[in-house]
């Protein structure tokens, strides 16, 4: 593109639109529509990720150990390997402590004991819960440490759940993506078709076809952008009311899960709205010039 036409390819799609305009406000409108499920599935596939995310990070390995075990140098050597991020030491007494906890009303069954009979433990977070089995492994291996336990079917499941998440989202998003090009880029094809005959005058003329094509690709590019102000406009202000209604219940009421906040949603759904709106446009328009009027 040239850089003295640029003037004239945006003069030629403001003009575009406004004299179309009742097929601009329905190319608008399809953006909206289209963009508000793509949008919305984003925000829901967000939110599962960020839960998802939260609970890995509460994936932890708990180190059983032996009453010889030298603990200040086996907690040097937990911090020593890679993958580790925290390292916190419960004595036999705080492990106690927090039994006669969990049993509540029955804790009175500990008074009775002799001894204590519970172990000292390492409780270790990973850095990065797919790689809690491989660490584990290393930690049993550690001089004074008895068994180790991290949960694995648990964990595996939600390692494996996880994974399906992230691909089913990723699928989701493409298949809606491409549905959405499809409708804007039909759209788009009547709003070119109802200027056929000034495409063909100006092929007479000697234009050369991406000279015809720019004020068409410029004029989708512009109405896939204010398609997406107005869908990011719905979804943020109905997610943060979502949000500051339902964020609290659902911390008290569902394993203290928490919705991303509207600041960070808002800054995803800005990124990828305007994204996706000014490429479908583009594209739309591209393709509906090339395939339909042979231009």
């Amino acid at each position: 593109m040239k850089f003295r036409n640029v003037a004239y390819y945006v003069k030629e799609a403001a003009t575009g639109i406004w004299r179309n305009r009742l097929m601009s406000l329905a190319s608008v409108i399809v953006v909206v529509l289209t963009l508000l499920i793509l949008g919305a599935f984003i925000l829901i596939n967000l939110n599962i990720q960020a839960i998802t995310e939260e609970i890995k990070n509460q994936v932890e390995i708990v180190a059983y150990l032996l009453d010889e075990a030298d603990t200040v140098h086996l907690r040097s050597e937990l911090l020593a390997l890679d993958g580790v991020q925290q390292v916190t030491y419960v004595s036999k007494e705080q492990a106690l402590e927090r039994l006669r906890e969990r049993l509540g009303d029955q804790a009175g069954i500990t008074e009775g004991l002799e001894r204590n009979p519970l172990p000292a433990s390492f409780e270790i977070r990973p850095q990065d819960a797919e790689q809690t089995a491989a660490l584990a492994e290393k930690i049993a291996r550690l001089s004074g440490v008895e068994s180790v336990d991290y949960g694995q079917e648990i964990v595996d499941q939600l390692l494996s759940f996880s994974r399906g998440i992230q691909i089913f989202g990723y699928t989701v998003i493409t298949f809606l993506g491409v549905v959405s090009l499809f409708l804007i880029a039909n759209t788009i094809k009547l709003t070119v078709y109802s200027r056929r005959r000034q495409i063909g005058i100006m092929k007479y003329v000697g234009a050369t076809d991406w000279f015809i094509r720019w004020p068409f690709i410029l004029e989708g590019i512009f109405l896939g952008l204010l398609g997406a102000l107005f869908t990011y406009l719905l979804l943020f202000y109905g997610y943060t009311l979502l949000y500051f209604r339902s964020s609290t219940w659902l911390y008290q009421n569902f394993l203290s899960v928490q919705l991303v906040v509207p600041e960070v949603a808002g800054r995803e759904l800005l990124k990828f709205l305007f994204l996706m709106g000014a490429g479908i446009g583009a594209v739309g328009s591209a393709v509906s010039v090339r395939r339909f009027l042979k231009v």
